[in-house]
């Protein structure tokens, strides 16, 4: 399939094209426009939802759009917006999480915006500020401690922060200064060295630096 790339433009045959297309339906994105037909693009995402992509606008319906999306929730980023209804965006992040990114705001509810964290706490970057609770925020920072740089500061907690750290020092860096005690910077420490060392705030950073040898910059 992914040979089609390789192949002269004017050796593509809408038999080749069809070949390549059913084995692996990223080729779509190397069939000539021309050659381009709905069936085709069918064929496509039959083999790949995110094959959607290279699908032409005007092709792009909604019996596609759907096919595409169950396929793979990534999909949803290609699909028109006024294709895409709340079941649609639903399915979508029920198999991807980080398709909350391409979630239209006034779709986004309370319930999707828990799957979508459940599945990758990283989502949490596109859940509504006002649905940003204490729940949400813990469940994404223990699927994903990167999840820490996105909780607002009015549920962020002592708490919230080991968790991050726990999981790697280098979240040490999303920790707010008032939570970053010796012992929280002695995990971070402890787990990423001198990667982490960098976050931890003047008054400990010799002796974490002494304790686990590791070399600060001469100032």
């Amino acid at each position: 399939g992914w040979n089609l790339k390789y192949v002269a433009l004017e050796l593509r045959t809408k038999e080749l094209c069809e070949l390549a297309v059913q084995k692996e339906g990223y080729v779509l994105e190397f069939v000539p426009e021309e050659l381009k037909s709905q069936e085709l693009c069918e064929m496509a995402v039959n083999s790949r939802g995110y094959a959607l992509a290279f699908v032409p606008i005007e092709m792009r319906t909604e019996e596609l759009c759907e096919k595409a999306v169950q396929k793979s929730g990534r999909a949803l980023k290609f699909v028109p917006e006024d294709l895409k209804t709340l079941e649609l965006c639903e399915v979508a992040v029920k198999e991807y999480g980080r398709a909350l990114a391409d979630v239209p705001e006034d779709l986004k509810t309370k319930a999707m915006c828990d799957i979508a964290v459940i599945k990758n706490g990283h989502a949490l970057k596109f859940v509504p500020y006002e649905l940003r609770t204490k729940e949400i925020c813990e469940i994404a920072v223990t699927e994903n401690g990167h999840a820490l740089g996105f909780v607002p500061e009015g549920v962020m907690t002592i708490e919230l922060c080991e968790i991050a750290v726990r999981e790697s020092g280098e979240y040490l860096y999303y920790v707010p200064e008032q939570f970053r005690t010796f012992e929280l910077c002695e995990m971070a420490v402890n787990s990423r060295g001198s990667w982490a060392i960098e976050f931890v705030p003047k008054e400990f950073k010799e002796e974490l630096a002494e304790k686990y040898d590791i070399e600060l910059p001469k100032k």
